[in-house]
């Protein structure tokens, strides 16, 4: 496997990544970044994965970890729009809250407050259609 939200969205935010990490010897790592994989996968939501752990990728991975502030925390994810600027979204623990906060009532999503993950990868799903 390759592979708070205070995000302001652009429409022209087009592409989710995925900063993972190919070789854990973590179980539990392993499990977090296939259930990642298994979310963006199942809601349609293109991306892209970056291995934390290829040479070939340092330089992206140190870009990710500097606008995280999460050196070395597997997985995280961002989007990056046209310009090929990244905005963070959130490491797994955020990450797996956008899910939880989809099955919310609609009447508590009032105000926008509360980030789903229907709402944060919306620019994603709306560029791959």
């Amino acid at each position: 496997m390759y592979l708070s939200l205070s995000l302001s969205l652009s429409p022209s935010l087009s592409l989710s990544l995925s900063l993972s990490l190919s070789l854990s010897l973590s179980l539990s790592l392993q499990v977090r970044q296939r259930k990642l994989v298994a979310a963006m996968e199942s809601k349609k939501v293109p991306f892209t994965e970056i291995d934390g752990s290829d040479p070939e990728q340092k330089d992206v991975r140190g870009q990710l970890f500097e606008l995280s502030g999460l050196r070395g925390k597997y997985p995280q994810v961002f989007l990056k729009d046209e310009g090929g600027q990244y905005s963070f979204v959130g490491d797994w623990d955020e990450f797996e809250g956008l899910l939880d906060n989809d099955a919310l009532p609609p009447e508590v999503l009032i105000g926008g407050d509360i980030k789903t993950f229907t709402a944060v990868f919306a620019c994603c799903t709306a560029a791959a259609e």
